[in-house]
């Protein structure tokens, strides 16, 4: 049986593919790149700034989103949340989610968009729906992490939940050891952190 992958796999996978071979199935671990670096101090910003204005709840998340959808407590917002997609097999921290009786939008907070960022806030909202048997509507957001403004949002639908099981069962397999082809982009090469160890980048030497 597969093992749960991360959700923030998606950017990587995007990115290139061989990344996923490297660091799942090889177990390399690359340095943290300084906008990585960046990134994690951020989110911890953010999250501290949430904390300050929070109202602390003793109710358990699945207990107060029930409420919620009962029309006994009112919308909310919350961030750092656990999620899991036992369809997808992957694991993970939904930067923010808010939740209204009707509806409820999952929020990724990124430096910019890209197409594995917004495979992320699709699989963080399909994960709420199933792990919380949400019934309403269900947007997946990608949000500047400075700013704070929307790059990216869509509603949750059958064509997207298509895709993301898609590429989540390929990056499994990816995972398990089946190589794909490396990213021949000079580009994308020269600013990938394993460039050190990619057959791709070595053999451009």
């Amino acid at each position: 049986m597969p093992r749960f992958l991360n959700f923030s796999l998606f950017v990587p996978f995007h990115y290139c593919k061989y990344q996923v071979y490297l660091s799942e199935y090889l177990g390399i671990k690359a340095p943290a790149s300084p906008a990585l670096v960046i990134g994690r101090e951020r989110h911890e910003q953010l999250e501290r700034e949430f904390l300050l204005e929070a109202e602390e709840v003793e109710v358990p998340l699945p207990e107060l989103v029930g409420r919620v959808l009962e029309g006994l407590e009112p919308a909310f917002v919350t961030r750092e949340v656990p999620l899991f997609s036992r369809s997808l097999m992957l694991k993970g921290r939904a930067d923010e989610i808010e939740v209204h009786p009707d509806k409820a939008v999952i929020t990724d907070d990124k430096p910019r968009l890209s197409e594995g960022g917004a495979s992320q806030a699709l699989a963080y909202s399909l994960a709420f729906k199933e792990q919380f048997l949400f019934p309403g509507k269900i947007m997946a957001r990608v949000r500047h992490r400075d700013t704070l403004e929307d790059l990216w949002a869509e509603w949750l639908n059958r064509s997207h939940v298509r895709r993301i099981k898609k590429e989540a069962a390929e990056m499994h397999a990816i995972a398990e050891g089946r190589e794909p082809e490396p990213c021949r982009n000079p580009l994308k090469c020269s600013k990938c952190r394993y460039r050190t160890v990619c057959p791709a980048a070595e053999s451009k030497e």
